[in-house]
């Protein structure tokens, strides 16, 4: 997009035309070649190049990251993101960092959708149109400029009327100095408020990966427990570089065509024998999660790197839908062996609100990719951006839970009170 952008501002009408097809059709382009070597970028965006020969935080992105000086601000921050945004992890620390920094109205606002729109249908479910709102996020961006640019309208009272998002803010006025979050809980269909992330009251619960060593796909044996791991065997997968796992829904940006966004019914993933499936018993109760999630997993591989994908799910009657979901890279080993020997690796997965209802049940995939989400790795230890995925190699992984290296997955879980947290219907 950005190069088509460059090319029609020089006119370059041919190059704008050899990107069209591209955009149009993605799937004949995505792992056709190495990243560095995709056409017809290198002749559009020079820059495009130089974005991927620095691919880790270092002084390059150092430069030019917006967080730099951030704490020196001092104006008030209306701050929207989505629990499927690909800038949701960004949006909560910008936050963090201001309201760390004592700069006064910092407001977060995070919906149910992905980056853009903010609408009602989240990838392939629809949410209640009452409680979500429409013209919600334009409302109280023009109310938020009006609240600090009028003083007129500064000093007035939050008007009221039928629109049940109008009750929401009505209900979360706050103190001027006070940071205020609004936040939709996923499948309760309700906006909730807190004064800090996660909310007063969340606490991490564990739950550890079982199985008899024959956890892959959802036919498996895989069970997620409150129970530490006897001495069950590692569960074993392999993974294919030219044939991966395909990201369905997910964090991405910023057309579904091109990257699968959203959330999506993840029972095609679950069949697959490279992706390993751990689901709990249904609920005795209804379960809040509210607040990041991370996976800590002990892993080994026979390649000298690897990728795992760590991703939470909610099952019920109609499927199995992605909550949220993570990737951790692991550099190749310093011996010519690779990553033979086990190793606690940590899976930071984003932030999520949602309510788990009583008989539904949580699963866990673990896997090595999912692609176009995240760039393939090779598995051979070169770098993934300048390598095609015809050259990489098959690995095969092992994932060890067990008394002595107990694979988990932590949760933010919120225990509700009405002191702590204010639940509104739609």
């Amino acid at each position: 997009m950005v190069g088509g952008d460059d090319a029609a501002r020089n006119g370059r009408a041919d190059l704008v035309a050899r990107l069209g097809p591209v955009l149009a059709n993605p799937g004949t382009w995505f792992g056709s070649a190495a990243p560095s070597d995709l056409e017809p970028l290198s002749h559009v965006a020079p820059y495009y190049a130089e974005w991927l020969s620095h691919p880790t935080p270092d002084a390059f992105w150092n430069r030019l990251s917006p967080h730099r000086g951030l704490d020196q601000m001092r104006v008030p921050g209306l701050h929207i993101g989505g629990w499927y945004d690909i800038f949701l992890s960004g949006t909560i620390e910008t936050w963090r960092t201001l309201v760390s920094a004592g700069i006064p109205d910092q407001e977060l606002l995070i919906g149910p959708w992905a980056h853009n729109p903010w609408g009602a249908a989240v990838g392939e479910r629809r949410l209640d149109t009452k409680a979500f709102g429409t013209g919600m996020i334009d409302r109280r961006q023009v109310e938020f400029f009006k609240q600090h640019l009028d003083p007129d309208v500064a000093r007035a009272a939050p008007a009221r009327d039928a629109d049940p998002t109008a009750v929401v803010d009505a209900k979360m006025q706050s103190s001027p100095n006070r940071p205020r979050i609004r936040y939709f809980q996923l499948f309760a269909d309700d906006w909730s408020s807190a004064d800090s992330w996660p909310p007063q009251g969340a606490a991490e619960r564990s739950l550890y990966l079982h199985s008899g060593g024959s956890a892959n796909s959802a036919g498996g044996d895989g069970v997620l427990a409150s129970r530490v791991p006897g001495s069950n065997p590692p569960d074993i997968y392999e993974y294919r570089p030219t044939s991966p796992v395909l990201a369905v829904g997910g964090h991405s940006c910023c057309f579904p065509d091109l990257a699968p966004m959203g959330m999506a019914d993840q029972t095609r993933v679950e069949q697959l024998a490279q992706v390993l499936v751990y689901t709990s018993e249904p609920l005795d109760r209804d379960l809040v999660l509210a607040g990041p999630v991370r996976a800590e997993l002990w892993v080994a591989s026979d390649g000298p790197s690897a990728d795992y994908v760590a991703r939470l799910c909610l099952a019920d009657e109609c499927g199995s839908w992605n909550l949220t979901e993570g990737i951790t890279r692991v550099a190749p080993g310093k011996s010519a062996s690779g990553l033979t020997e086990p190793r606690l690796v940590e899976v930071s997965l984003r932030h999520i609100a949602a309510r788990i209802d009583a008989g539904r049940r949580l699963r866990l995939h673990v896997t090595g990719g999912a692609f176009p989400m995240w760039d393939l790795n090779p598995q051979t230890g070169a770098r993934p951006e300048s390598t095609a995925p015809s050259d990489g190699r098959s690995a095969i992984h092992f994932v060890y839970h067990d008394p002595e290296r107990p694979s988990r997955i932590v949760l933010t879980i919120l225990e509700p009170r009405p002191s702590e947290m204010t639940t509104v219907n739609g």
